[in-house]
């Protein structure tokens, strides 16, 4: 009886236990999204978002303000609708920009500047973020000038975008897929490369998604976590957006949300 009546007791004490345990950091944030088709909540192509399984594995509100189509210039637009109430933004875009050959650019330019140094005025060079918008690299410093500046406290992750394959929308939206350079010569991996810079630049954590998730669309074998087979192997589908929320969870566990 007492040994019954000891295991009750200790099963109590853990049953009561699971729930601390299952506890995380970002347990009730409110989480801001930024992106094109893949984030929006209009769903392009599947049931179900990265971020609403997201919100659903983590305990947390995830609000999306991404849009069909946008590029990385049009995201400071989508960045104006967050406000202090958010704990995090996570930021999701640059596929849009490979497809239509937006340039690389430069992230910085520079000058030849005296500066004193050591007592004494000495030339040398100095750079400036390079805030030129019609480039890939002056619209993330764009971007993340305007975020850094409104929210000085918050937590802002940049995520890779994913690799991509073969897309018609239709007789003049057909997108070749990713073993094709664009006008420019630059490949998706380029722009994903872009993203891992900003996050050294403007010292914020990348979410490695072209790198980690595992969606490689090029793939027979991985049509089943795109949208369509045959005529979209660009927007993951539920169970690719599934996939990427179990990927995405998994480094937010270990990135804090809040700094105060």
């Amino acid at each position: 009886m007492k040994i019954s009546k000891f295991i009750s007791v200790i099963a109590g004490i853990f049953a009561l236990c699971l729930p601390a345990m299952a506890q995380t950091q970002w347990q009730g944030a409110k989480v801001a999204i930024l992106g094109d088709s893949i984030s929006d909540p209009i769903r392009v192509g599947t049931g179900k978002c990265w971020w609403e399984f997201l919100a659903e594995f983590m305990d947390m509100q995830t609000v999306s303000y991404a849009v069909n189509g946008a590029k990385m210039s049009q995201l400071p637009a989508q960045a104006l609708k967050v406000d202090d109430s958010f704990d995090a933004i996570i930021i999701l875009a640059g596929t849009n920009d490979f497809f239509h050959d937006v340039p690389m650019g430069e992230w910085f330019t520079e000058t030849v500047d005296s500066v004193n140094t050591n007592g004494m005025m000495t030339p040398k060079l100095h750079r400036h973020f390079n805030f030129d918008s019609e480039t890939f690299c002056g619209r993330c410093n764009i971007l993340m000038q305007q975020l850094r500046t409104a929210f000085p406290t918050k937590q802002i992750i940049l995520m890779t975008p994913l690799h991509r394959a073969y897309a018609r929308f239709g007789a003049r939206n057909v997108q070749p897929d990713e073993m094709y350079a664009n006008f420019l010569g630059l490949y998706i991996e380029d722009y994903a490369a872009a993203i891992r810079r900003c996050g050294q630049i403007w010292s914020a954590p990348v979410i490695d998604l072209y790198s980690e998730s595992g969606l490689m669309p090029v793939l027979d074998e991985h049509t089943r976590y795109f949208s369509n087979a045959e005529r979209d192997r660009l927007h993951p589908g539920t169970e690719g957006h599934l996939r990427m929320a179990k990927t995405i969870q998994y480094h937010l566990l270990s990135l804090p949300c809040k700094f105060q």
